[in-house]
């Protein structure tokens, strides 16, 4: 280019060297006041930083790194707070390759991985699969398998991902099974709760409260325990006892319980440890509230009680089921290997035998342990300096973008 024709800049980095402003930091807090999803991505290390550490400091989920354009040994923070952080959809290859180096290998909240497309005249489209990479496969099945796909037609013109790559964004689908294919089922499950991951999150910032075990002792009332009523509706529900582990027709909890002696006895006693069930109707509304948990009692009987104590307090209604008037609802209690394993309230939907056995079978028999804290990848624990701090588009793209790396946003 001419002289004069692009500017002029010393050596770098020029990126934001300040970080955050006073009305940088006003403008995030003002953000999450409002329950808004904050995007740093295109901020500086310095700005990044100084953003995560006000999201830290309020526990503040609603932090998303969408595109990959931060360094991302930043990402384990995000994924820390409840936030979500993955790479650009460039080419397939590359896109798997950063899933493995860079995934979490646990976070304390429902985890889904996704990708930003970026195609605002910056970002790279994705290329067709590299010469000794498995091919798009005509037609394939599109990653859930609700739908058959065949080569994408506009017009006259008929595209093939294999020599065309992501020509346009219908050519995402085909994309999506290349990455699929070399990623394997796991990195399509990812994807699949990538949606899930994304409204929790969002909840979350807007105030509902994040997963967390109930209380492990209570009384069993009429009308519900553990912040569990009958009759709530789902988002009642959300409110009073937080994000459940599962949500189905089944919102699962899990229930405190004393530490374990040894790594042995804790993967056992996550394995068949207690929980707490909410099992709503169809319309959303909670029908049942069953508990595995010894803590809880409904008529000084509770669950690892023996059966024989249910004789003259309950009476039986059909096999391993017994059930008794608890002020104006019905208390059931299933009864496995003379013991009492299930103790459950039923609203008025599920008090007849039918609806009560149908909603009981709904009650899950595991998935109750606790997710855990964060185990982020070494990738992505290395410490950040000022002079290793860099993008991941300037990982994979050396080159193309240092001009736009370059300009001070």
């Amino acid at each position: 280019m001419p002289p004069g024709t692009l500017p002029a800049y010393p050596p770098a980095p020029h990126c934001n060297t300040r970080g955050l402003t006073g009305l940088g930091a006003h403008t995030v807090d003002a953000m999450m006041n409002k329950g808004m999803i904050v995007n740093p991505d295109h901020m500086s290390q310095r700005g990044v930083d100084a953003t995560l550490k006000l999201a830290e400091a309020r526990h503040y989920s609603g932090v998303i790194s969408p595109h990959g354009w931060m360094d991302p040994r930043n990402w384990p923070r995000i994924w820390a707070l409840g936030g979500m952080a993955f790479p650009n959809s460039g080419n397939a290859s590359a896109f798997v390759q950063e899933w493995r180096q860079y995934r979490p290998k646990r976070t304390p909240y429902f985890f889904g991985w996704a990708w930003g497309a970026d195609l605002g005249g910056l970002a790279e489209q994705g290329l067709p699969p590299d010469a000794n990479a498995p091919k798009v496969n005509y037609p394939f099945r599109s990653l859930d398998g609700s739908v058959t796909l065949d080569r994408q037609h506009t017009g006259d013109r008929t595209f093939d991902y294999n020599n065309d790559g992501v020509a346009h964004y219908g050519l995402y689908a085909d994309w999506t099974d290349e990455v699929r294919n070399l990623g394997g089922q796991q990195i399509a499950d990812d994807l699949l709760n990538g949606p899930e991951a994304y409204l929790q999150m969002w909840e979350r910032a807007v105030g509902v409260p994040a997963t967390h075990c109930l209380s492990r002792n209570g009384r069993i009332r009429a009308k519900g325990f553990a912040g569990i009523r009958l009759g709530m509706d789902d988002r009642t529900l959300l409110q009073s006892a937080g994000q459940p582990l599962t949500r189905t027709r089944a919102w699962t909890y899990c229930v405190e319980g004393a530490k374990a002696s040894s790594a042995k006895k804790k993967k056992k006693r996550r394995a068949s440890g207690g929980g707490t069930t909410a099992i709503l109707t169809p319309e959303g509304k909670v029908a049942l509230v069953a508990t595995t948990a010894k803590g809880y009692r409904a008529r000084g009987i509770h669950p690892g009680s023996v059966a024989s104590l249910l004789r003259g307090h309950a009476r039986r209604q059909g096999k391993g089921i017994w059930v008794a008037r608890l002020g104006k609802t019905r208390v059931a209690y299933v009864v496995r290997g003379k013991r009492v394993r299930t103790v459950a309230i039923a609203s008025r939907e599920a008090k007849r035998r039918k609806a009560l056995r149908a909603y009981l079978k709904l009650v899950p028999k595991s998935g109750f342990a606790p997710r855990g804290t964060l185990i982020a990848s070494k990738a992505s624990t290395k410490k950040i300096t000022a002079k290793n701090s860099k993008s991941l588009v300037q990982t994979h793209d050396r080159g193309s973008n240092l001009f736009y790396c370059q300009i001070g946003l």
